[in-house]
């Protein structure tokens, strides 16, 4: 049996289904949603119940048989239950009584509220069955609320949302969700699962990859689970989707020995990431996460031959090179040199590292690109950048690393059904 705490009733033209159902769950408050007429029926309930110290609020419809009159009032009344402070969990909706405008009308304003819902009916009818249902032979059905299996809209909305990463948003309609949902409801154990998922992405996207480990790994297991449990193809095709691209995350953990150092896995994330600004028409974010990845490819190939781009020992660059990089690059400071982007590129090459020559190669195309980008008022400049910018810029960096598309890790794409 449900425990209720507040009820919404719809009041029809006799007391008997009210005063059944209010002896049935003995609520501390009851909001009576009445017409003009039946609403003087209320008087007789409270005195008719076997307790009658519950509180009560009445909302009342002008016109029982106008559909739009009696949302708007059904509205009111549910506003007027969460007004008094009770959580969904603990409220009941009773549509036996009213005539139909007034009882579709209440099931349309609270089902996406989390409520349960109740109808009082019996084994016999006036009518030869068709009719009221006798006094005395009243029984209450206790309904699943059907927004706890479905959830249309809001599953539709938390897949546009995770799938535009929008994580914060998706994150934020979970936990509304959550709370109306029942803890041991289809709804609630889904949504418990994808909140670990859309943090882990969400962790992910902002390059917390420390975090999102944890996050991910727990959000994996449950939608597994829940997966298997509804037997949700669309679920099974996310979890695949979802297994894919954790095993390139793991690859990031294993070469960058738990994310403590820089590999060349973190460069090809860190151009998925910049692909999914450019999604989002973030260009200028986009194109200053492919500079930071081109100069990350080339700190990752110097750190392959002991040499730290930051931290450099001049006696580490070839004598072609030296007096013009301690001159222009040495910290008197940090007594070593400190190589921007295109100087670690022509060390790289003159090492005969193949990353260098080809960087060097594509010589004024690279440096109109890398002109673009400090115009980037991300950067140095004013100047917003566009696609076309961001494409030529995408395009040179995957040259210059030999990368295939096919290399670029993918969030999974978030399908709900119904």
């Amino acid at each position: 049996m449900v425990m209720a705490k507040a009820m919404i009733v719809s009041l029809g033209g006799t007391p008997q289904p009210v005063i059944v159902a209010i002896n049935y769950y003995k609520p501390e408050f009851v909001c009576f949603f009445a017409s003009e007429q039946s609403v003087e029926l209320v008087y007789e309930v409270k005195q008719k119940v076997d307790a009658a110290s519950f509180r009560n609020g009445k909302e009342i419809v002008k016109d029982p048989n106008d559909l739009l009159a009696c949302y708007s009032t059904a509205l009111k009344a549910a506003d007027r239950v969460a007004g008094e402070g009770f959580a969904p969990a603990d409220v009941v909706v009773d549509y036996t009584g009213g005539t139909k405008s007034m009882t579709g009308a209440l099931v349309l304003a609270t089902v996406a509220r989390g409520y349960t819902f109740s109808y009082v009916g019996g084994a016999e009818r006036t009518k030869g069955g068709l009719g009221q249902v006798i006094d005395g032979t009243e029984r209450v059905f206790e309904g699943l609320n059907p927004w706890e299996v479905f959830a249309v809209a809001e599953k539709s909305r938390l897949a546009w949302l995770f799938n535009h990463y929008q994580f914060a948003a998706a994150l934020e309609l979970i936990q509304s969700i959550l709370s109306k949902a029942r803890h041991e409801a289809q709804l609630g154990r889904l949504f418990r699962c994808l909140s670990d998922v859309v943090v882990g992405y969400a962790d992910w996207d902002r390059f917390a990859h420390r975090e999102a480990a944890r996050a991910l790994r727990q959000g994996l297991q449950g939608v597994q689970d829940c997966a298997l449990f509804m037997q949700d193809a669309d679920l099974r095709a996310f979890v695949a989707e979802m297994e894919q691209s954790l095993a390139f995350f793991n690859r990031i953990a294993s070469a960058s020995a738990g994310f403590q150092r820089l590999c060349q896995e973190m460069v090809v994330d860190l151009i998925a990431n910049a692909d999914r600004r450019a999604e989002e028409g973030k260009y200028d974010d986009a194109i200053a996460r492919l500079y930071r990845a081109l100069e990350m490819a080339a700190q990752v190939a110097l750190a392959g031959r002991n040499i730290q781009a930051g931290n450099a020992d001049p006696n580490q660059v070839p004598e072609s090179l030296r007096s013009e990089f301690v001159r222009r690059y040495f910290s008197e400071e940090d007594s070593a040199l400190k190589l921007p982007l295109y100087a670690s590129y022509r060390l790289l090459a003159e090492l005969g590292d193949p990353l260098g020559g080809r960087f060097l190669s594509m010589g004024e195309r690279v440096r109109g690109l890398l002109s673009a980008r400090n115009d980037s008022i991300l950067a140095h400049g004013m100047t917003p950048l566009g696609r076309k910018t961001w494409e030529s810029l995408r395009a040179g960096l995957l040259e210059i690393l030999e990368m295939d598309e096919a290399e670029l890790p993918r969030f999974p794409k978030l399908r709900l059904g119904q």
